[in-house]
């Protein structure tokens, strides 16, 4: 029998993931006309599946050169997400693999520079809430779900419906089709209302030893988490930021750069850092004004990319809120999101490799450089007062996010005592909902929480000994989660 090839592999992994998670088939690209049900049949055999693609790329990878999105690494995550974490014991789980699977028809980099959103999609994928949530009641009838859980779940199932209502409201739908998609909501969300009522625990953490093995899935950092918990108490003190941007400085700059001259201005310091060709790199960086999207976009800043497989090229856009931004935060934000940061990241890994870039990722060490980036900019490229004290300011709750992080999902603390905790941090400088807020993220999103802290800390520790970085150095460190971990513990 003819060994496997890595091609072969990733593609069996794209159909599968892609059949899995209908929300994959639409970023790349894929026409999957219903939802997956979770049935325990159809999750033994989509586990068993992927076991029998880790074995053969077990055997692909082994003595290997080591590539920068590692196959093994994402087969094992998607395993141990299924039956470590099981994630599909929770109700947010089902939310996010029927309703916001059902919004992101709206929420791609196509459907926001181009008027077309695929109602027939639309359409199949409601058709399908009925079996979807019969076997999410099944399912969750037999867990033990958390007040917090559910709780988090409303909260999501209200969102979404709201931002698919809206999209609706535009297309040519089969008729009754917008009511069956509010009677199952419905009928979803009263389950999990009665759910709520019942449970007795409010919260659970995902214990020291899973998230360990959960951040080492997804980025390759083995964690010791009392050093890094330490590390960042110590990064807090070094980097507390008790004064707000210099408000001489923001007078004297009041009137904010065009967002042309800030990229150019941003382009020609970030080549001190790492050079690119403008002409190769720019000419797929596209804009967009969030009040004039067609769902609702958090923050003031973010990046959004065309994930189509049947691209040839690395296509991003800005998307942002030009009401909320000031010189500093938009210098900072086109540094994070453009250049060097996510934008030229991508750009650099497809050069690699554009299937596997686009569909494996690494978000520790993707948000590590972009805020490394920020950090370089600022302090040695720039070396500019008031963008150093906005860069603070976002590490201030990078840190914050990363401690909650661990001290919820690592240490057992409950969410007050979580915030409690931070409260002693902030010396009175954060208020007692934005601290219960920061817990929230924590607890509902750990990986993303931690990202930021836990990547600086690693990239950082990784990238000490350069002082102008090349693609090979950027590559390195996706290829070599192991070794950041051990930069940081002997830093």
């Amino acid at each position: 029998m003819m060994k496997p090839t890595r091609e072969y592999l990733v593609d069996q992994y794209i159909q599968l993931s892609s059949c899995l998670y209908p929300s994959m088939a639409i970023k790349w690209g894929i026409d999957r006309q219903e939802l997956f049900i979770f049935s325990e049949d159809n999750l033994h055999r989509v586990m068993a599946e992927y076991k029998k693609l880790l074995g053969l790329a077990e055997l692909l990878e082994e003595g290997s050169q080591k590539p920068i999105q590692s196959l093994t690494r994402t087969l094992k995550l998607r395993i141990f997400e299924l039956e470590e974490l099981q994630s599909w014991r929770t109700p947010v789980f089902y939310i996010q693999h029927s309703l916001r699977t059902i919004s992101l028809l709206g929420r791609t980099y196509e459907a926001v520079f181009s008027a077309d959103i695929r109602s027939d999609l639309l359409a199949a994928y409601i058709r399908s809430l009925q079996p979807f949530y019969a076997a999410a009641v099944r399912n969750l009838s037999e867990a033990s779900v958390t007040k917090l859980d559910c709780i988090l779940g409303l909260r999501q199932l209200e969102e979404e419906l709201k931002q698919i209502l809206l999209m609706a409201g535009g297309l040519s739908l089969p008729d009754g089709t917008v009511e069956m998609l509010k009677q199952e909501a419905e009928k979803f969300r009263a389950y999990l209302i009665s759910r709520q009522e019942e449970s007795i625990t409010f919260m659970r953490g995902i214990g020291e030893e899973r998230f360990r093995t959960y951040i080492a899935l997804e980025s390759g950092i083995r964690m010791d988490f009392q050093r890094f918990l330490k590390d960042m108490e110590t990064e807090m003190d070094e980097y507390d930021c008790t004064t707000d941007i210099s408000r001489n400085a923001a007078g004297e700059r009041s009137k904010v750069l065009s967002l042309e001259a800030q990229l150019e201005h941003v382009f020609h310091a970030g080549k001190a850092l790492m050079e690119a060709d403008t002409e190769e790199f720019l000419q797929h960086v596209a804009t967009a004004d969030m009040k004039d999207l067609k769902y609702k976009q958090p923050g003031r800043l973010a990046y959004l990319r065309s994930y189509l497989l049947k691209e040839k090229a690395v296509k991003g856009a800005l998307i942002y809120d030009p009401a909320k931004l000031n010189d500093f935060s938009m210098t900072l934000g086109l540094v994070h999101e453009i250049f060097p940061g996510h934008h030229y990241s991508k750009f650099v890994q497809s050069r690699e490799n554009m299937i596997e870039s686009t569909v494996m990722d690494n978000l520790i060490i993707e948000e590590g450089w972009a805020k490394y980036c920020e950090y370089s900019l600022s302090h040695f490229i720039l070396q500019d007062a008031d963008l150093i004290a906005e860069f603070r300011q976002g590490l201030r709750k990078s840190l914050l996010l990363a401690i909650s992080t661990v001290l919820i999902h690592s240490c057992g603390y409950s969410f007050n005592q979580a915030a409690d905790r931070l409260a002693g941090y902030c010396e009175g400088r954060e208020s007692a909902s934005r601290l219960r807020s920061i817990c929230l993220q924590a607890y509902s999103a750990p990986i993303e929480s931690i990202s930021y802290a836990l990547g600086f800390a690693a990239v950082r520790a990784g990238l000490k000994k350069h002082e102008h970085i090349t693609d090979d150095d950027f590559l390195d460190l996706f290829r070599n989660g192991e070794k950041l971990y051990e930069d940081i513990t002997s830093s």
